[in-house]
């Protein structure tokens, strides 16, 4: 992988890892407070509609249960209360006209776990159900102190975590914007960083070629400085080299005119062996002569003595 490759991605993964981070963290905390801030509130509404509840039932106020029920608290547009009695075999059932109508068989059935743990005691319990008409929901349910009866503050889920929803799409837009600019950015450094080290690598190749190229240097930075550093050592091979030329040529000119003297000297050793060889051949012939000549004499003095007297 080429060092553009590694510094764009670098850069791309040192974007996309904070945005990883942020997401881990800070959106499960912001959908978490955006639960129990509603769950709060729908508590406190409980609370008021219990405590109604609760007075109607003995009497100690003139309002019906409709119309406790039908009083919306003002927590969002799809907020609604539901109030339950409990009957002898511990279901319990809606005695209020809900505000929106069911939308499956046994649209209650769900919560029923629900509201058995708030008959147990007075506090608020919640939880995250399908309602009526299927639609998740957090829903609070408290008990109507002293009697049987539960009331259930519930709100949808959507709209609960809408402000969730609004983050995570400027989020993404923020998201997708740092990519490009990071991706951008990429590509201004790689060009910028590898663009003098790409020109410096195609030039330190032509080196090796009958024509290379000369290093140009630009700029003040450290590929500025290698490339600086290049040149002054292409510099000095060439110098070098010139020099080695030359030296080379002289002592070349130094065996050629040595081997001319030896040619020479040759020659007049070889004219000298053979004068040497003619003189040679000369004493010898003399030599083979005089050992004739003794020979005849010596042939010729015992043919004397042989030879009687007269």
């Amino acid at each position: 992988m080429s060092i553009r490759n590694k510094i764009f991605i670098g850069l791309i993964i040192g974007a996309v890892l904070p945005l990883a981070l942020v997401v881990a963290t800070i959106f499960p905390f912001h959908r978490n407070y955006l639960t129990e801030r509603d769950v709060t509130l729908m508590g406190a509404a409980s609370q008021n509609r219990a405590a109604r509840t609760a007075a109607a039932l003995k009497g100690e106020s003139q309002e019906t249960l409709q119309q406790i029920a039908d009083q919306f608290p003002q927590l969002g547009q799809t907020t609604e209360v539901l109030i339950f009695s409990k009957d002898a075999s511990g279901h319990f059932g809606l005695v209020t006209e809900p505000r929106y109508e069911a939308a499956r068989q046994d649209p209650y059935e769900g919560m029923q776990a629900l509201l058995t743990e708030a008959l147990q005691d007075s506090d608020a319990h919640h939880a995250t159900l399908p309602d009526q008409r299927g639609t998740p929901a957090v829903m609070v349910a408290r008990r109507a102190l002293g009697t049987d009866y539960a009331v259930i503050v519930k709100k949808d889920q959507e709209e609960v975590l809408q402000p969730h929803a609004v983050l995570r799409d400027y989020f993404l837009i923020l998201s997708f914007i740092a990519i490009a600019l990071s991706a951008l950015l990429g590509l201004v450094l790689t060009r910028t960083v590898t663009g003098p080290l790409l020109r410096l690598s195609r030039t330190v190749a032509t080196f090796n070629t009958d024509k290379p190229l000369r290093i140009e240097v630009d700029g003040n930075d450290e590929v500025a400085s290698l490339a600086r550093s290049f040149r002054e050592m292409w510099e000095r091979m060439k110098d070098y080299n010139k020099d080695l030329e030359h030296e080379v040529s002289e002592r070349t000119s130094e065996l050629a005119e040595a081997k001319r003297a030896m040619e020479g000297s040759n020659a007049i050793l070889a004219a000298k062996l053979k004068e040497i060889e003619k003189l040679n051949a000369v004493m010898v012939g003399r030599e083979t002569a005089m050992v004739e000549m003794k020979a005849e004499l010596k042939k010729l003095k015992s043919k004397d003595e042989k030879s009687p007297p007269t």
